[in-house]
């Protein structure tokens, strides 16, 4: 006969298996936008891709399958390597799992599997070279295809040269069964079409450029369609409560990362605690196209929704300076909160420079500009704060 504790610990085990499901249903969520995004961006890239192609199975977005067709004039050359990539759920947090269906002769694969540096999770910063958010699926294939087929030393070349024909044999041979790939000439997905050199050519504006790196590193939503800021760092007097430094990181990201997704690390290993939105004169009302893919029609669906970004900048600041200055963004914006943060924000990053305590880098100069734009906008608005 089963007691209220037993009862009592099933309800317990109940709410947590309900909690972990809606967690992973979240992370699921976060995970589809990103790859929805990392697709389009697979399809529509400037530059085509050239000897490594991928796609999403017909019903699963966190299954890849692949090829990798060996280059011309080595010993790769006529080779194609199917192979297959799982996604994880909590991505782009989480780096996605390679396995080839044929084994490279290669000092870094071990079998079907892979070492590669980029997808590394115990090195997560770009000054480490391992995983971080800002990576793309593109990113990984065109790292993959050049870290198999790159040209090794001597000694391994040797050792490994009477292996390569028979792993190309072995990889034309191969008929995948859960995909309808069958080989170089019915290969799934199939290879683009070869491109021509004047493909390769890209011409863009200043503003162009500038509009592409106006995204968040972990969704890359663009500005357009969610205000972009950056994380600080803070710290008050225990006796005057007043700060004593405001550290900035240099990498944009929205709101929705920082709320929703917790993210509290910037590209480059730093970590942060609060988040203030940075002011690229958002005026307009416009109308946001987005795509999502259709399993079904295998093919991008539009979808559209009417956006103020100016209101929306509004009240984004005001909820920022209020979080910052009194923990709590429901409280009554004032003036005084937006000149204790901008000039300590200022003061310390311009000091950081000054002392080399952060590398002057292009980025770095401009988030000069960035906070000093966004403290124009604050007095603009504020009479009192120019006073």
């Amino acid at each position: 006969m089963r007691g209220r504790g037993g009862f009592a610990n099933r309800g317990r085990r109940d709410n947590i298996a309900l909690s972990r499901t809606t967690f992973v249903n979240k992370d699921k969520t976060n995970s589809a936008r990103r790859l929805q995004r990392d697709l389009k961006e697979l399809l529509e890239s400037p530059t085509p891709m050239v000897g490594v192609i991928a796609k999403p199975l017909p019903n699963d977005m966190y299954t890849w399958h692949g090829n990798l067709k060996g280059p011309a004039k080595t010993k790769w050359e006529n080779g194609v390597f199917h192979f297959e990539m799982v996604i994880p759920q909590d991505y782009p947090c989480s780096p996605p799992a390679i396995t080839l269906y044929s084994t490279i002769p290669h000092p870094n694969v071990f079998g079907t599997k892979i070492c590669l540096d980029m997808l590394d999770t115990k090195r997560q910063t770009l000054y480490d070279n391992g995983w971080v958010a800002a990576y793309t699926i593109e990113a990984v294939l065109i790292q993959l295809q050049s870290f198999l087929f790159e040209e090794l030393p001597g000694d391994i070349e040797t050792k490994t040269g009477i292996l390569i024909q028979s792993a190309v044999k072995n990889a034309n041979d191969f008929k995948c069964t859960i995909c309808k790939h069958r080989g170089p000439l019915s290969a799934d997905p199939p290879f683009p079409k070869p491109a021509a050199a004047e493909d390769f050519i890209m011409v863009k504006s200043a503003k162009e450029l500038l509009q592409e790196e106006l995204v968040c590193f972990q969704t890359k939503m663009p500005l357009r369609e969610g205000t972009l800021g950056i994380g600080i760092s803070l710290k008050k007097s225990p006796r005057t409560g007043l700060f004593m430094y405001i550290n900035p990181t240099m990498d944009l990201m929205n709101m929705r990362s920082f709320t929703k997704l917790k993210i509290r690390k910037a590209l480059q290993g730093e970590r942060f605690t609060h988040w203030l939105p940075l002011y690229f004169g958002e005026t307009e009302i416009f109308t946001i196209e987005d795509e999502n893919y259709d399993h079904e029609t295998q093919a991008m669906v539009k979808t559209s929704k009417t956006v103020n970004t100016k209101e929306r900048f509004e009240t984004h600041i005001e909820s920022s300076l209020n979080f910052i200055c009194n923990g709590d963004s429901s409280k009554p914006y004032n003036h005084e909160q937006a000149q204790k943060v901008m000039l300590k924000l200022i003061g310390t990053h311009i000091i950081d420079m000054m002392k080399e305590n952060r590398h002057i880098s292009i980025v770095a100069i401009r988030r000069v500009f960035n906070f000093i734009r966004l403290f124009i906008y604050l007095m603009n608005k504020d009479a009192k704060i120019e006073k």
